[in-house]
C-alpha cells in the first residue's frame, strides 16, 4: 500500500475533524437522558451512546478508507493486513459522561506501522477540537478563540516541581514492580502545586500538550485512550515515556507525558 503524502494526511485530518463533530451530535442528545451502563466481557463499562457512535465512525472511516485497520474500543476490530491502523475510542470517559460531568472526548488517531502519524481529541461539550499531524504541528481551536493556534511549548532544562499541576493516576492493588514505581513517582512529586485526576485520557494529554498541566500519568492505557493525542503531545515538544521511562508505544499499558525538562 501506497504512503499517505502530506498533501493526503491534511485531507484527512479535515474530513476526520468534520466526522467527529458530526458524532458530537449523538453525545449531545445522549446526554438529555442519563444512560444505562452496560458491563463489558473485561469489567469495564460502556453505554448505548459509545457504541452508537463507533458504529458511526466506523462507516465513515470503512468508506473513505475500506483498506485500512480499524481498532475500536467498543465493537470487533477491523483487520485488513493492512499498514495502516485507526484508533478509535467514541467516548474517552465514559463515566464523565454517564454521570454529566463535560470532560470527556471523541478520540481518533492513525497509526502507519504502529506509529502515530495523525490525530483529532474533541471536547463535544466545551468544543475544544485538537489535533496534529506528523511533522506539521499539533492544534488547538476553541469557540472562544477560533483562530487556529499552534501548540509548542518551550523547552526548557528544568521545570519547577512546586510550580506544577500533575494528574496522576492511582495505585494498583497488587504490589509489584508497576506499583513500587507509582509509589516513587508519587513521593517525588509531593511539592507539586497540585494534582488532580480528570479521567479521560487523551484530553489529559492534550492539556499537557497545550501547558494546562505539566505532566500526566497512567498505569492503564489502551491505544484507542491515546493514539490520537500521542502524536498532539509529541508535536508540541512534550517528552512521552513509559512509567519506567522507556520509549513507549501505543500499545504500551501505561503511559507518562510531560513539560520538557521536568524530572520525573
Amino acid at each position: 500500500m501506497k504512503k499517505l503524502s502530506n498533501t493526503e494526511l491534511k485531507k484527512t485530518l479535515s474530513f476526520i475533524k468534520r466526522i467527529v463533530k458530526e458524532s458530537s451530535g449523538i453525545i449531545i442528545q445522549g446526554q438529555l437522558k442519563k444512560q444505562k451502563m452496560i458491563k463489558k466481557d473485561d469489567g469495564s463499562y460502556t453505554t448505548g451512546i459509545d457504541l452508537k457512535v463507533e458504529k458511526f465512525l466506523k462507516k465513515q472511516l470503512r468508506t473513505r478508507f475500506p483498506m485500512h485497520n480499524i481498532i475500536g474500543e467498543e465493537l470487533a476490530q477491523v483487520d485488513k493486513a493492512s499498514l495502516y491502523s485507526w484508533h478509535i475510542d467514541p467516548i474517552d470517559g465514559t463515566y464523565n459522561f454517564q454521570s454529566g460531568i463535560p470532560f470527556y472526548s471523541v478520540s481518533i488517531g492513525l497509526c502507519y506501522k504502529d506509529k502515530p502519524i495523525l490525530g483529532v481529541v474533541y471536547n463535544p461539550i466545551t468544543k475544544e477540537l485538537y489535533s496534529g499531524v506528523k511533522g506539521e504541528g499539533a492544534y488547538l481551536k476553541t469557540p472562544w478563540n477560533p483562530t487556529e493556534i499552534q501548540l509548542k511549548l518551550k523547552k526548557s532544562t528544568s521545570v519547577s516541581l512546586n510550580m506544577s499541576i500533575f494528574s496522576a493516576t492511582t495505585l494498583p492493588k497488587r504490589e509489584g514492580k508497576l506499583r513500587s514505581r507509582i509509589e516513587k513517582l508519587n513521593k517525588k512529586t509531593l511539592g507539586a502545586l497540585a494534582k488532580r485526576r480528570f479521567g479521560c485520557a487523551s484530553l489529559e494529554m492534550c492539556y499537557v500538550a497545550s501547558g494546562k498541566l505539566d505532566a500526566y500519568w497512567s498505569r492503564q492505557v489502551k491505544s484507542w485512550d491515546i493514539a490520537a493525542a500521542f502524536v498532539i503531545c509529541e508535536e508540541a515538544n512534550c517528552s512521552i515515556t513509559d512509567i519506567y521511562g522507556q520509549e513507549p508505544t501505543v500499545f504500551s499499558n501505561n503511559i507518562i507525558v510531560s513539560r520538557s525538562g521536568l524530572k520525573l
